[in-house]
């Protein structure tokens, strides 16, 4: 994974290089002093184009993880289970949404990197999950583990949320699930997205800190 700077951001691209972290800051510690913690976005040089494509090509065809259609305001997130600059997003936008339950909705779009093993399994997991009405918990449960996923940890998830496990095993491996997972990363290239988390607020592609992401969503 690889911390990449924008001047007033960090996320995690595609590549393989090293990022260092630690307890009072994300990405790489000379870029950053534990006061002036950034978001953890990426908005790519195409963003100008992304704006336009998004208006056109967002398909939001599961309900919201959080909130509900008519909310004031939408945010869609491209993320990964193995990103801990995604996990660090979701919770944020977890504590947002119990302060702020009418303002905003949120929905997920999988967007798993390849230098992740285990994130498209985990992306499949979560929708086999949504199948039987627990795509939330799973998102949490996988983000909360995150780094550490593997095979048997991810049954070892939906074991805890007491799924039907024949069912979540079948639906695990099913083209169908598969394929929803296929669809949310091309999804994401026709946008411009090439890294994690990338979020849009209002179709628009998003780029600052947490303290502008609640200035915007209030």
């Amino acid at each position: 994974m690889a911390g990449v700077y924008t001047g007033t951001a960090i996320s995690e691209k595609q590549s393989n290089a090293p990022v260092r972290a630690g307890p009072d800051f994300i990405g790489d510690p000379t870029m950053h002093a534990p006061s002036t913690i950034r978001l953890l976005i990426l908005c790519c040089a195409a963003s100008a184009l992304a704006c336009g494509a998004a208006e056109r090509n967002l398909q939001l065809v599961d309900p919201p993880m959080l909130g509900h259609r008519a909310a004031r305001n939408e945010v869609v997130v491209f993320s990964d289970f193995q990103c801990p600059f995604c996990a660090r997003t979701a919770e944020e936008l977890n504590r947002l949404h119990a302060a702020l339950p009418n303002r905003f909705n949120v929905y997920f779009k999988h967007f798993p990197l390849p230098q992740h093993p285990a994130a498209r399994m985990a992306a499949q997991a979560a929708e086999a999950a949504r199948l039987q009405g627990r795509f939330r918990e799973m998102h949490d449960l996988l983000f909360r583990h995150g780094s550490r996923l593997d095979e048997s940890l991810i049954v070892a998830c939906a074991e805890k949320l007491q799924l039907d496990m024949a069912r979540f095993r079948r639906d695990l491996d099913s083209p169908a699930v598969a394929q929803k997972v296929a669809a949310d990363v091309a999804e994401g290239e026709r946008l411009g997205v090439n890294g994690t988390p990338y979020l849009f607020i209002n179709r628009q592609p998003f780029l600052g800190s947490f303290a502008d992401l609640r200035r915007v969503l209030r």
